[in-house]
């Protein structure tokens, strides 16, 4: 696994720094912690959509609430998406999307409690995972496994509508888009499976999940 190229790391920490620039002169009386974890489907875009169909997601992670309608959070998901049967008869391998977020979220309508809309935006890093396979006859390298695990930064933003039927306890349905600056001549590899299949340069997935969030206090 390669490092984050130096610009990638910059916009990470710009967006973590001001995330706690936000939150720093909130009293901690306001503060609320809480625990989530989500799980769904995620649909593959752009470049990846042609090798890849319909997968899983899962993740979770901390929520801090910093006012009455921001919380930032910081969590860790998963898309594993599965591989399609292509046009040239080959099996595009499977790939897996690891994110690592951090992030805020608006409370943007509170009409009747308890039901809540919010929206998220945020930045991360995103380890993208190709499974290996056979590169075909008659490609170059024929017959070699390749192995893609590679790191990008990445940005994600969603909606979710929330309802607390407790103190501490919170559903919520969302909807969110990731996108990850991943680099094409890195992923070149998966070119060769079929004519169809381009390198994984502008690579989307849209994760469709419930959430469940226990605040601790």
């Amino acid at each position: 696994m390669r490092k984050l190229k130096p610009q990638s790391m910059h916009l990470v920490l710009a967006i973590a720094l001001a995330c706690l620039l936000m939150s720093a002169g909130t009293a901690l009386a306001q503060d609320r912690i809480a625990l989530y974890g989500h799980a769904g489907v995620a649909m593959p875009g752009g470049a990846l959509s042609k090798m890849e169909g319909v997968g899983a997601s899962v993740g979770g992670g901390i929520a801090v609430r910093v006012h009455r309608d921001l919380a930032l959070r910081l969590g860790l998901d998963a898309d594993m998406l599965e591989g399609r049967r292509l046009r040239s008869g080959e099996q595009a391998p499977g790939v897996n999307l690891h994110h690592f977020l951090v992030g805020a979220e608006w409370v943007f309508l509170r009409r009747d409690m308890p039901v809540v809309a919010t929206a998220t935006l945020g930045a991360g890093s995103t380890l993208l995972d190709v499974e290996t396979f056979l590169v075909p006859q008659g490609q170059p390298g024929a017959g070699q496994t390749p192995l893609i695990r590679e790191s990008y930064a990445s940005v994600h933003a969603g909606v979710q509508i929330a309802y607390r039927p407790g103190r501490r306890v919170e559903f919520a349905l969302g909807a969110r888009a990731f996108r990850v600056f991943a680099d094409e001549g890195e992923t070149a590899a998966v070119a060769t499976l079929s004519d169809e299949v381009e390198p994984l340069g502008a690579v989307w997935t849209f994760p469709i999940t419930l959430r469940l969030n226990l605040w601790l206090f």
